[in-house]
């Protein structure tokens, strides 16, 4: 899985109105091959996301390749 970070990204899901049994998702915090924790706003199969990230959040920053999802960080 290909990783994302994006600032602009994780502060949208902040106002998002929400049924009352729902939390918001703020990032999730995914594992590489190493074991390096790298917090993500966005994974995707596909390598074309590569390229196409960066059009929809002008801060979009790869991270590379994960491996496994470890938890998720709720907004408060």
């Amino acid at each position: 899985m290909h990783a994302f970070y994006s600032k602009k990204q994780e502060n949208s899901t902040r106002d998002t109105k929400m049924d009352n049994n729902k939390r918001k998702v703020r990032h999730n915090v995914y594992l590489t091959d190493t074991g390096e924790e790298l917090i993500v706003t966005e994974v995707s199969e596909s390598s074309d996301r590569i390229n196409s990230h960066g059009k929809n959040f002008s801060d979009s920053e790869y991270l590379g390749i994960v491996s496994k999802w470890k938890s998720v960080v709720y907004w408060q």
